[in-house]
């Protein structure tokens, strides 16, 4: 049997047991998410932009998931997660967690995990029904979603306002452009849900130069 001296064992030992710790780590990490797959959605409030916001995450989870999100409505108790949708303009009493800044200007938000029920809440807390669709969109960012399955990190805490009024670009239907002149309007209202999602607030729509002037192949929207 060949001998092995203490100091490499000692070593070997210590490098085995850190491996240990790092998955278990890795582990623990893992666990520490939200499985928000037989989640529902409550859309609070009266205002059609809070229901669209609803939508929007319906959606879009449906469209990488294959998982329909049901719509709830408030009193109901459905035993699994909950994300609420509301704008703070119409419930001026809402209780932000005291370390999160209230929105409090234009498409600002609140997005945290409340988990001291039975079954966890994801709030989305809009300054207003405008707010909750950039709210909405900020947690398709946050979550994980593979077909099947829908996870979210169970420490989401964060509040955001932009920093400038107006996000936007130029968008025209025109042989200049080298992509979206082939699109058809499901790929437009696809792009400008993607730009919802990632806070854009306005578009400008540049139509041809002249009316005279040449449509390109692709095109075949009048």
């Amino acid at each position: 049997m060949a001998f092995v001296p203490a100091r490499l064992l000692s070593t070997a030992l210590t490098l085995i047991t850190c491996g240990t710790v790092f998955n278990a780590l890795s582990l623990a990490a893992d666990q520490v998410t939200l499985d928000l797959t037989k989640a529902g959605i409550v859309s609070v409030g009266d205002g059609p932009l809070s229901a669209k916001a609803a939508d929007l995450l319906a959606d879009e989870v449906e469209r990488r998931t294959g998982i329909r999100l049901p719509m709830l409505q408030d009193e109901q108790k459905s035993g699994f997660p909950t994300v609420v949708i509301q704008p703070l303009t119409e419930f001026p009493d809402v209780q932000v967690p005291v370390d999160l800044k209230t929105p409090s200007s234009a498409d600002s938000y609140a997005i945290w995990v409340d988990r001291s029920q039975l079954t966890p809440t994801v709030h989305l807390l809009g300054y207003d029904g405008r707010a909750t669709l950039y709210a909405a969109g900020r947690l398709l960012r946050l979550m994980s979603m593979t077909q099947g399955k829908l996870e979210l990190p169970a420490d989401v805490h964060l509040s955001s306002a932009p920093d400038v009024a107006i996000r936007g670009h130029q968008l025209g239907y025109r042989e200049a452009a080298n992509s979206y002149d082939a699109w058809d309007l499901s790929q437009y209202e696809q792009y400008l849900r993607d730009l919802i999602v990632f806070g854009a607030n306005a578009i400008e729509l540049i139509p041809a130069v002249t009316p005279d002037e040449e449509r390109g192949p692709l095109m075949e929207m009048a």
